[in-house]
């Protein structure tokens, strides 16, 4: 389990500009976010965690930028190999919309908000992903791995997917 609480302090750097942002007379929340997992570790080979965060005021937005994110991940391990696939899911508010790039400011009571509305304005997004891996251990300290990763997006031009090949040496 973990919390963590970023204070406002860390996101009001201008007020006007924060205010442009979020509308009139808004001010700065702390980001707050708390985790919690469980898992199952190498149960005869097998694998198997959950991890659910919820998160509130993210980047210090005033009001609908909540998100709650939950993921669970499973592995098989035989030999010197590794079979893993994992599956996630993000419920994000509209001021709350990390779209691989940074935050865009969707929160339609601001100035720039209604500006840019057809552009960036969302009502709620959802995001969902999944991965399938594979490692080989050459030796206790060294492992190769080939991971595939797919991010769907209920945002148009979002979706995204990407292949990793890499190797983890431990000193």
């Amino acid at each position: 389990m973990a919390y963590e609480s970023l204070e406002a302090e860390n996101y009001a750097v201008d007020d006007d500009n924060y205010a442009l942002l979020y509308g009139p007379g808004m001010t700065a929340e702390s980001d707050n976010k708390w985790r919690v997992g469980l898992g199952l570790l190498d149960w005869n080979g097998f694998s198997l965690t959950a991890i659910y965060e919820d998160r509130e005021h993210i980047l210090g937005a005033p009001e609908d930028a909540d998100a709650n994110f939950f993921q669970v991940q499973a592995a098989y391990a035989f030999g010197n190999s590794m079979i893993k696939g994992m599956w996630g899911r993000a419920d994000l508010n509209r001021c709350a919309d990390p779209n691989n790039v940074g935050f865009r400011y969707t929160c339609s009571s601001s100035a720039l908000g209604e500006y840019f509305a057809a552009s960036i304005l969302v009502q709620n997004n959802e995001k969902m992903s999944w991965a399938v891996g594979y490692d080989y251990n050459f030796s206790r300290r060294t492992t190769a791995f080939a991971l595939y990763t797919q991010v769907t997006d209920n945002i148009e031009d979002a979706d995204w997917s990407g292949f990793s090949i890499g190797m983890l040496h431990r000193f």
